[in-house]
């Protein structure tokens, strides 16, 4: 085998076992393989940029598991919720494999946790409520609904202590 392609397989080795680590929660084995795939571009950007052949990253894997501790130190260590468009749209895929396999324990963290926004929609316009509720997980669609309303009463709630503060 050329020395190139040798290198290269070693390459997707690593990248294998690193994807396979969050898969599994293995944090201790996940972090050191991202150590060994940083070229320089450091860990956040590293993570980031390490995905499977359909483009999915650690994160993905993770959360599809229901790795919650894992989840939880890609996505406060490594990745900021909020940070850009792609990484908030990389947490609304989540939360809607999440809800679509019935994992109510991730949903119920991803929201929690990493305080995603329920109401949210995906690339197909449709909102967290409507994959549960097209799934028939009613435990979780009721989960969203009081997400939903608490958010929209906070709001208002806002919204109406922002029209009574007094003009001077």
């Amino acid at each position: 085998m050329a020395p190139d392609a040798s290198a290269a397989l070693a390459v997707r080795q690593k990248v294998e076992q690193f994807l396979n680590a969050a898969r599994t929660g293995n944090l201790d084995l996940f972090k050191k393989l991202a150590a060994q795939l940083d070229d320089g571009k450091g860990l956040p950007q590293t993570v980031a940029d390490v995905k499977d052949a359909n483009k999915r990253g650690a994160l993905h894997f993770a959360a599809r598991e229901g790795k919650t501790q894992a989840t939880d130190w890609l996505a406060g260590d490594i990745v900021s919720p909020g940070v850009n468009k792609a990484c908030s749209n990389l947490y609304n895929r989540q939360i809607v494999y999440a809800i679509r396999e019935g994992m109510m324990e991730v949903c119920n963290y991803l929201v929690e946790a990493l305080k995603l926004n329920v109401d949210t929609k995906d690339e197909d316009g449709e909102t967290p409520l409507l994959h549960a509720a097209r799934q028939g997980h009613t435990a979780t669609a009721k989960y969203l609904i009081e997400c939903v309303v608490q958010s929209l009463l906070y709001r208002v709630s806002w919204g109406l202590q922002l029209c009574i503060i007094p003009l001077e």
